[in-house]
């Protein structure tokens, strides 16, 4: 295996900015219905004859393409018979009086949503895409925009034969169905069009960084509609192996001077990628990949550094990662750059057209903004509890008990105590985050003066930024503590003597000074309803 990757990374925001979808568009679809209620019908057959067939993708097996106007509501429903079964997946579009887009499953449950306010106009068409993936992935995303709104990863999933459309009681919807693929014609080249709206590196070098691209600028790497998100770029690549892609602090190749994060897709003969960080010591994670990449076709991936410290890397519309690392010290992205094998070709696409600006605004501040209050606690001492079922966001279900979202703000010992009663007379839970000089985070069953689990986590916390973190009780007794945005928890400690979490109570260690935010929401609510 080889182990010196080049790291390339190529934004392809292909999505267009300021997509309309007109009324010469409206004429091309097949038909619009309207609905005044929430009943299904009537179901159009995917494989009749006046439907289209257009795939955009080898690894799409559904592809459907619409518009809707309307003041809310627009809900779509996938189903394997022409009528809503177990084997049916609705999408929300605009629910909650037009504040948020939801997937459900099968089983009716919400498996994804994402909060965006204004999503459907009543005087406007909102144009969108379904796909489903091979792998069961089901994505919606809007007309124009690289990313989807929402995804949903069926492990048993249904093969697509209808459709139907309907809207909430009291809401008139117009739906605009079967509608040719914006700027694709049966003339036009599809590469040739993402080349046009994307810029075009190609690299023959062997491993050597000789291109560097700011972030900032035209470049446009740095879009995102998450806030757990410090950076996020998506590109694309055409080539036979070895595509390279390096995120640096420096416009060099600064493994001694400075920290650099390497990604390498398809190395070995195109069957492993790996993404590894450089900087006083050396992580990194690996997959088996065989094909990933391809030397007459383009490939989407998308790279993401989240605040909690995770780096992933996926393939766009795809919920599942390629693979990932967890890096409490994220580095600050200032700089990328692109590179492959000895005797190797690739062409990379990035700094595609930009999404649309109010649509990347819509989530910034949304934490804080969500946040009931904050409270600021010294020296060592729980004195004020607060009632679990006054929680907003308690998302509990039928295996979680309890459920919050909290921020702190912090140089070390940030405490979270979880209680049956409002004092510390009964059971409780000690959450101790970034103890020992900001070194451990530990969960304790306080009231045994057991030790429950403990974990290294160098530097969790800081003193000039919020750290966002969650926890979850679970009925069989599991305690589950993790950062938003990381794919992995920071601790799992199941005890056999499992209480009621009724009350939960801030504090700081001795001497020390921290603030909390506390019942926040999370910008994907995949518990929300009608």
């Amino acid at each position: 295996m080889k182990f010196l990757y080049c790291l390339y990374f190529f934004v392809v925001w292909k999505s267009i900015s300021a997509f309309q979808f007109t009324d010469s568009m409206a004429k091309q679809c097949k038909g619009f219905i309207k609905k005044t209620k929430h009943t299904y019908g009537p179901f159009y057959m995917v494989a009749s004859e006046e439907i289209r067939k257009f795939k955009s993708d080898s690894t799409i097996d559904f592809e459907m393409h619409f518009a809707i106007m309307g003041p809310s509501d627009g809900h779509i429903l996938l189903s394997d018979e022409a009528k809503q079964t177990n084997g049916s997946y609705e999408i929300a579009i605009g629910a909650g009086r037009n504040t948020f887009v939801d997937i459900r499953g099968k089983d009716s449950i919400s498996k994804n949503s994402t909060i965006i306010k204004d999503i459907l106009s009543p005087g406007e068409y909102r144009a969108f895409h379904i796909k489903q993936y091979n792998d069961g992935t089901i994505a919606l995303t809007r007309e124009g925009d690289r990313q989807p709104l929402v995804f949903y990863k069926d492990p048993t999933p249904i093969r697509i034969e209808f459709f139907s459309f309907s809207t909430w009681s009291e809401i008139e919807g117009k739906f605009y169905f079967d509608c040719p693929v914006p700027n694709i014609s049966k003339k036009t080249n599809i590469t040739q069009v993402k080349i046009q709206e994307c810029k075009l590196f190609t690299s023959k070098t062997n491993c050597t960084y000789d291109t560097f691209f700011n972030t900032k600028g035209n470049n446009r790497p740095n879009i995102k509609l998450d806030p757990w998100i410090d950076f996020e770029m998506h590109f694309e690549v055409m080539a036979a192996n070895d595509a390279h892609l390096l995120l640096s602090t420096e416009a060099r190749d600064s493994y001694l001077n400075g920290p650099v994060y390497e990604i390498a897709i398809g190395n070995d003969s195109n069957s492993v990628t790996e993404l590894r960080k450089y900087y006083e010591s050396l992580r990194s994670d690996w997959a088996l990949t065989p094909n990933i990449l391809s030397a007459s076709e383009f490939k989407y991936f998308n790279i993401k550094i989240y605040k909690a410290g995770s780096i992933v890397l996926s393939k766009d519309g795809v919920s599942e990662p390629i693979l990932n690392i967890v890096d409490y010290n994220p580095i600050s992205v200032k700089y990328f750059s692109f590179d492959t094998s000895d005797n190797v070709e690739a062409k990379f696409l990035y700094g595609c057209s930009d999404m649309n600006e109010t649509a990347k605004k819509i989530f910034e501040g949304q934490y804080e903004r969500g946040c009931k209050t904050y409270i600021r606690q010294q020296g060592g001492n729980f004195n004020k509890f607060i009632k679990a079922e006054d929680l907003e966001y308690n998302n509990r279900n039928e295996d979680v008990t309890f459920e919050m979202n909290f921020a702190v703000l912090a140089a070390q010992d940030a405490h979270f105590l979880l209680s049956t009663v409002p004092n510390l007379a009964g059971p409780i839970y000690d959450i101790g985050i970034g103890i020992d000089s900001n070194q451990m985070t530990e969960i304790r069953r306080s009231y045994d003066e057991i030790s429950g689990e403990f974990a290294v986590t160098h530097n969790i916390l800081s003193p000039t930024k919020y750290k966002q973190f969650y926890t979850k009780v679970y009925k069989d007794g599991t305690i589950e503590l993790g950062m938003e945005g990381s794919l992995r928890p920071i601790l799992n400690f199941t005890d056999t003597k499992a209480v009621p979490v009724n009350f939960f109570s801030f504090s700081a260690g001795s001497s020390m000074d921290a603030k909390f935010r506390y019942d926040c929401p999370k910008p994907d609510l995949s518990d929300s309803t009608e």
